[in-house]
Order: structure tokens, then C-alpha cells, then sequence
């Protein structure tokens, strides 16, 4: 039975655009280190090696499918870092054509009670927009691909996201 493999992909927007010119461009966007701005993580059930790196190693058969999500140190509220494409560009072929996904499940909304609100919340369901890239593990090896993504910060005045860049990132997967 195929599984739903989960990646997360966590940019330190705050640092990356303090210290990278990002491009206008998002067919020519600003290229960033391997280990300075981002790193991936999953499930440690899924992971052969390389947590919290940009070099995950993924425990995987042919298809389950991967889901990339993007996100920020902040968790996407006041900056954001959202993915557009992955593109493989050298090793082996091991994900078969890119989605991006948006879907409406539901999620657990906290109901603070009392002014200190330390005690245990109750929740409610509540529709979130869930946004994700998708692929489907085709073969066995490792994958060097292009993570393109590009950041926003919200206006102070209006608190609207404001579109600051695209860049693109270098990891490499290994489906073992």
C-alpha cells in the first residue's frame, strides 16, 4: 500500500532577505547556498538520514508520493516562503511529475478560556487552505532537483502580503 510521504521545507526568510538580493523574476530567480537559509524535515518513520538538512534521505517505495510543503521560521504569518516548482536536475530520475495541490481540510482551532489562557484549550474544526507540491516516487536513487519558492512580508500598514522575491534552492533527495 503507497504512503503520503510529507516534507517540510523551512526558509529563515528574516536572514535570507537581509543578506540575498532576491530576483524579480521567477524564471530567473536568485540561487541561495545549500545550508544557510533552509533544510528539510519529515517524519523520522520516513527518514533514512539527513533530518533537518538539505540532504534528506527518505525511506520510500515506488508509488508513495511525496508532498513538499514551504514555510517560514515565523509559520508563514509574517513572512512567507512558498514553493512554485521543483525541477530535477541531475542524478537519478526518482518523482514523476510535479502538482501543486490546494486543498480545504479541516484543523483544530484553540479556544483560549481565562485571562491567563494556560489552561487546556477546547478546539473547534475550522476550513484552512492547505498548499502543497506533489510527486508520485517513481525509481530508486538520488534526486538533485531545484526547490523554486519565492517570499513575501506583510505591509505594515494593511498587514496584505507583499511579494519581496523568488530564489531557488539545491537539495537532493535519496529514495532508499
Amino acid at each position: 500500500m503507497s504512503s503520503y510521504i510529507d516534507i517540510e521545507v523551512v526558509i529563515d526568510t528574516e536572514r535570507l532577505l537581509a543578506e540575498q538580493t532576491p530576483s524579480q523574476d521567477p524564471n530567473n530567480p536568485t540561487g541561495i547556498d545549500h545550508v544557510s537559509y533552509s533544510f528539510m524535515i519529515a517524519t523520522n518513520a520516513h527518514v533514512n538520514g539527513g533530518q533537518a538538512s538539505g540532504n534528506l534521505s527518505v525511506k520510500a517505495i515506488v508509488n508513495d508520493v511525496l508532498r513538499w510543503r514551504c514555510l517560514s521560521l515565523s509559520g508563514n504569518s509574517d513572512q512567507s516562503a512558498v514553493a512554485y516548482n521543483i525541477a530535477k536536475f541531475g542524478g537519478q530520475q526518482v518523482t514523476g511529475l510535479i502538482n501543486a495541490i490546494i486543498s480545504q481540510p479541516y484543523a483544530p482551532l484553540p479556544t483560549l478560556q481565562g485571562e491567563s489562557n494556560t489552561n487546556p484549550p477546547t478546539f473547534t474544526g475550522a476550513v484552512e487552505n492547505d498548499y502543497y507540491l506533489e510527486a508520485t516516487v517513481t525509481g530508486h536513487g538520488t534526486e538533485q532537483y531545484m526547490f523554486y519558492f519565492y517570499v513575501t512580508d506583510n505591509d505594515p500598514n494593511t498587514g496584505e502580503p507583499v511579494l519581496k522575491g523568488y530564489y531557488y534552492w539545491d537539495p537532493t533527495i535519496t529514495i532508499a
